[in-house]
């Protein structure tokens, strides 16, 4: 039986980088040091690897994985445009990619990663063909909809958020973009309001705008009945203040978790569900994978955040959604729960939180 490409939480050991590219504890950036390895950190080693088989697509280039048995264990992205992403271009996207057939990618830029030079269509439409059931493509300006529709056709198994990232908030009036969102959201593949949250990181100096932006689309989302997706960065403590003081009535996504364990029970209990990105499988995430052991069954997602955050084996990649099987493989792994039985549980989950998306792809079925 084949070997499954396996996640690898880890690149190499402790050394001093000879290729004075860098001498990270942990891992080494430099792509010419010959001392660079896969190995895991003890900090982090699965007691045992999922077993599986593999095959290939028609087009011979996405892997499928199917387990066999259980895991026994623009503008808002500015400070990215200094970054020169032409190397991507000749990039094989489709080296490392692997599909857990019936998954849902719950948080994906599309758009974006087409700007740093993902084949969109043709990763699309592998990943479809490999069996996943369908990604969430989310807005970063008020008025993206349209480039975003166009990007990516009518494929009913692609659905869409409205809304505007905080990174956005020094750019736009509330007025403006709720104006924009409220369109929008008549456009039946839109499932969600977001997404929205703040983000200390970077912008703090815009914290009055980014908290008005908030609260203008937690607003949105009860007056539409849509679930918001909330993006967290530094802000833990004063997002949780804002859900907790204006509920939203249909819950929603903490996307790309990173607020830690001792956070988990929080956000769950404001009806949110707690999706996990590629920096799960990256070798300083402990803490994070400590939070996603906590999660309750009903209440984990998975996402890739593409193009951002792509797992390790695929980690300085652009990210796309054919990475996202190297994320469910390291959850199944910590949560020491049966692979497919996760896949299935999150897209049930996914499908739960969001009638609208649940409705478009029975559609779709039913006039298949």
């Amino acid at each position: 039986m084949a070997q499954i490409e396996q996640p690898v939480f880890g690149f190499s050991r402790p050394h001093t980088c000879k290729a004075g590219a860098g001498s990270d504890k942990y891992r080494c950036r430099g792509t010419d040091c010959q001392q660079r390895t896969e190995k895991e950190p003890a900090s982090f080693r699965p007691a045992a690897r999922t077993d599986g088989s593999e095959r290939t697509t028609r087009s011979g280039r996405m892997r499928l994985l199917v387990s066999n048995r259980p895991a026994a264990t623009s503008k808002a992205l500015a400070h990215y445009a200094a970054v020169d992403y032409s190397a991507a271009i000749g990039m094989n996207h489709f080296k490392h990619c692997t599909i857990v057939p019936g998954t849902i990618d719950s948080h994906c830029h599309l758009t974006v990663a087409a700007d740093r030079g993902v084949p969109v269509a043709e990763v699309v439409s592998n990943c479809f063909e490999s069996g996943m059931a369908a990604m969430l493509d989310i807005a970063i300006q008020a008025d993206d909809l349209p480039q975003r529709r166009r990007m990516v056709g009518d494929d009913r198994r692609i659905l869409f958020s409205a809304g505007v990232h905080p990174a956005q908030a020094a750019d736009t009036t509330v007025e403006a973009a709720a104006a924009s969102i409220r369109n929008a959201a008549g456009d039946p593949a839109i499932v969600a309001i977001g997404e929205t949250g703040l983000d200390w990181y970077r912008g703090r100096e815009h914290a009055a705008a980014q908290h008005a932006l908030f609260e203008a689309q937690i607003t949105l989302a009860n007056e539409l009945d849509l679930p918001l997706i909330v993006h967290n960065r530094h802000a833990t403590e004063d997002i949780y203040t804002v859900l907790r003081q204006s509920p939203v009535h249909r819950g929603g996504i903490m996307h790309c978790y990173s607020a830690g364990p001792e956070w988990v029970a929080s956000f769950v209990d404001l009806g949110f569900a707690i999706s996990f990105a590629g920096n799960l499988t990256f070798p300083r995430s402990d803490a994070l994978r400590a939070a996603a052991a906590l999660v309750p069954p009903d209440s984990l997602l998975v996402e890739t955040d593409a193009p951002f955050l792509a797992p390790v084996p695929a980690r300085g990649r652009p990210n796309h959604p054919g990475y996202l099987g190297h994320t469910l493989c390291a959850l199944a792994e910590l949560r020491r729960e049966p692979l497919e039985e996760l896949a299935h549980r999150t897209r049930e989950n996914f499908l739960t939180l969001f009638p609208r998306a649940r409705s478009r792809l029975t559609t779709r079925e039913a006039a298949e």
